[in-house]
């Protein structure tokens, strides 16, 4: 496969990175508060879709619990934070 042609992947919006996110984590809409640390979690991937996808994948299936971790260490990454 010779692809060359080069697609820009441009910065996501805030609701465009929580759909993708939601979408990848297997959330659904309801307000709750898992939803609520992970639309933090998915805010500190600052829009990038593979970020995204990658910290959502890892993330699916995992409790509040798990999530407020990932959600803290997010917070005190200096390649994050």
């Amino acid at each position: 496969m010779n692809c060359k042609k080069e697609i820009q992947l441009g910065i996501l919006s805030k609701d465009e990175a929580w759909v993708l996110f939601r979408g990848k984590a297997g959330l659904d809409d309801d307000s709750s508060t898992l939803n609520d640390v992970a639309k933090e979690v998915a805010a500190q991937c600052k829009g990038l879709p593979l970020a995204i996808v990658v910290v959502a994948k890892a993330l699916k299936g995992e409790s509040l619990n798990g999530c407020t971790t990932v959600n803290q260490r997010f917070k005190e990454s200096k390649t994050f934070g």
